[in-house]
């Protein structure tokens, strides 16, 4: 009957969305780890399904940084108006394989006709700005796997081996295994605490801009700038910072400095590296997370801090919606949420800020305790 990927793909290429989704449900549930086939297959099943918001809260939690996610979050971008997010996630493809002539297409497109493309893409099947065949087909996934490890038959000579390792010989072949053991559970050890969470992703964070400089304030009379840099050396050096803040796990941190250069003189070229970082910060779960923010910051400065994620705890208020009570103040609630919350419930909250509404600010929740 073939594997569940099996199956998955064929459901995919069938277009057999629904059944298709419901089989990437189940692994994705069941997993004790992260799985991007599924995580993929679901999101973009979703998106066959006319289902976009789902899809965009299912690659959300996916973390993932292949240029596949890219391309469902173009298109996800793309159901929202939003044409520049796109571009720059069809860029990003680009940037991770020059030779993909399938994002190369969309990205001309998106620049020749965005309103166009904008207006097709609720009417239009998805195979028209995914490539599915490439994904999902035997070809693709063949692709995919390489570099996996090879399951070796050895045969009859194993016989031979295990015959050889015998009396002395074994013992001393364990105290070899028991050394192995411990000098690798230290090495994970190092890499994981001492590197910190996130050290896996400095190769794909995107670095410093090569390209761009500053703008004469002369030329921004009608731009609001709240950050003057005075040489192209500061901004870069701004930059460099941000993503180191981001490699320690200080992600807020490195989103205030990354906002300050939006906000800035800066060149296009210069904000729109800025730009991609900021996408690319991912959400830090549970005791890992470092840099919380007060709730007063985010309500009095809502520019300087869009974006940063937050730890917050409170109860609940029904207004009629769900609002988070904290010590320093209100937030409104908006994302998928539990249908059994309640007037008074106690919750701790953990979300991005997202806008101003009403005076409180709107928290897209990413979990709920």
């Amino acid at each position: 009957m073939g594997s569940v990927k099996d199956r998955v793909c064929a459901l995919m290429l069938s277009r057999s969305y629904g059944e298709a989704f419901r089989l990437c449900d189940q692994v994705v549930r069941a997993a004790k780890k992260r799985d991007k086939f599924f995580h993929l297959a679901g999101a973009v099943s979703l998106l066959g399904l006319g289902h976009v918001r789902q899809a965009e809260e299912w690659t959300e939690q996916a973390e993932f940084t292949d240029p596949e996610f890219f391309y469902v979050d173009a298109l996800i971008h793309l159901h929202a108006g939003r044409s520049s997010e796109a571009l720059l996630c069809y860029t990003r493809v680009i940037n991770a394989d020059p030779s993909d002539t399938f994002a190369d297409k969309l990205i001309e497109r998106l620049r020749a006709e965005p309103e166009e493309l904008q207006h097709e893409v609720s009417e239009s099947p998805i195979e028209r700005y995914l490539p599915l065949r490439s994904w999902f087909s035997d070809q693709g996934r063949a692709r995919q796997s390489e570099g996996q490890p090879i399951a070796i038959d050895f045969g009859d000579r194993f016989k031979v081996v295990q015959s050889f390792f015998s009396g002395r010989v074994v013992r001393y072949a364990g105290m070899v295994l028991g050394l192995a053991v411990v000098l690798t559970a230290a090495v994970f050890l190092y890499f994981r605490f001492m590197r910190g969470p996130l050290a896996d992703l400095a190769e794909k964070l995107p670095e410093p801009p090569a390209q761009g400089t500053i703008i004469p304030m002369s030329e921004l009379k009608n731009v609001e700038v709240r950050i003057q840099f005075e040489n192209r050396k500061d901004v870069v050096d701004q930059y460099s910072l941000a993503r180191q803040k981001i490699l320690e796990g200080r992600v807020n941190e490195g989103r205030v400095l990354l906002n300050e250069i939006e906000y800035s003189n800066a060149g296009f070229e210069i904000k729109e590296r800025s730009s991609l970082l900021k996408q690319m910060i991912p959400y830090i779960p549970g005791k890992a997370f470092q840099d919380n923010v007060e709730i007063q910051k985010v309500i009095d400065d809502p520019a300087l801090y869009q974006g940063v994620q937050v730890d917050w705890p409170g109860t609940i208020e029904m207004d009629p919606g769900p609002i988070l009570v904290t010590a320093g103040g209100k937030a409104r609630l908006a994302g998928s949420l539990p249908t059994e919350l309640k007037q008074g419930s106690a919750v701790r909250v953990s979300a991005f800020f997202d806008r101003m509404a009403g005076g409180l600010p709107v928290l897209l929740v990413r979990e709920l305790q």
